[in-house]
């Protein structure tokens, strides 16, 4: 998803206006929540 969708959705379903920055941030974080973090994984192995 393109940082500006992700802007006009946060406007059109919450009512809230959001800079490109904090959609770049919010984007960072949830691709780092869903590929989860190698060292930890690796480390169990």
């Amino acid at each position: 998803m393109k940082l500006r969708e992700i802007q006009k959705r946060c406007v059109l379903e919450m009512h809230l206006n959001v800079t490109i920055d904090y959609c770049y941030r919010a984007k960072k974080i949830v691709k780092e929540k869903v590929a989860g973090n190698h060292k930890e994984e690796f480390g169990q192995l």
